[in-house]
């Protein structure tokens, strides 16, 4: 370990707490594979048109390639430090997580940032996947389970692999893209509108009656 990511680790490491430990663990999971696969099925059974599950499957399958590509042929070992928290097997530059991370949950910013058209929905949800794309870095290194530049260049390669993907993939496809919700979804909202529908047609009448 070199003199940076040891003060890096140090530093975080140093933070050290059972509840700051239970909350990184759970951080850490969102970059999980159980978790990304988890979330790809919702995609899938959420949107009408499939070919937004299909980008999200493709861009995290080629990221995930690319991870191990790279893992192979630096073959860094996983830090060696009698404090670590958890234990994984396998090369350690660069971060999956990170990396898949990044991209997955940086292509639903992407996803937000052009789709949402409420700023305070809008500002709110990305500044959170963020935040959450942050400490999922940051949890790697806490758990000792990765070196900190695992984790910059697992933010570097993920944003490149998401840049790349965006320019030269989607956005010569996004045209034919319809972000409908399933039948199941639409028919939900449907009742919900014709709940509150309902409801402003109470108030109105309430109001009118009062006056008289």
């Amino acid at each position: 370990m070199n003199n940076f990511d040891l003060s890096i680790y140090n530093f975080i490491y140093g933070l050290n707490s059972p509840g700051l430990t239970m909350f990184m663990r759970v951080i850490s999971s969102l970059g999980s594979a159980i978790v990304i696969i988890t979330a790809l099925l919702c995609i899938f059974l959420l949107f009408k048109d499939k070919k937004i599950f299909l980008q999200f499957f493709t861009l995290t399958i080629v990221t995930k390639v690319i991870n191990h590509i790279i893992k192979i042929i630096v073959k860094r070992e996983r830090p060696n430090v009698l404090t670590s928290i958890s234990v994984e097997s396998g090369y350690s530059f660069p971060s999956a997580h990170t990396m898949i991370s990044t991209v997955f949950y940086g292509f639903i910013i992407y996803l937000i940032m052009k789709n949402v058209k409420n700023k305070k929905i809008k500002n709110i949800s990305i500044i959170s996947l963020f935040i959450i794309i942050f400490l999922i870095g940051i949890s790697r290194i806490y758990l000792g389970v990765h070196y900190a530049t695992d984790v910059i260049f697992g933010f570097i390669f993920g944003f490149i692999i998401l840049f790349i993907f965006i320019n030269l993939i989607y956005k010569k496809s996004r045209k034919n893209i319809s972000f409908e919700l399933n039948n199941d979804s639409k028919k939900s909202e449907n009742i919900n509108k014709i709940n509150r529908t309902i409801k402003s047609s109470n108030k109105r009448e309430n109001k009118i009656k009062n006056k008289k």
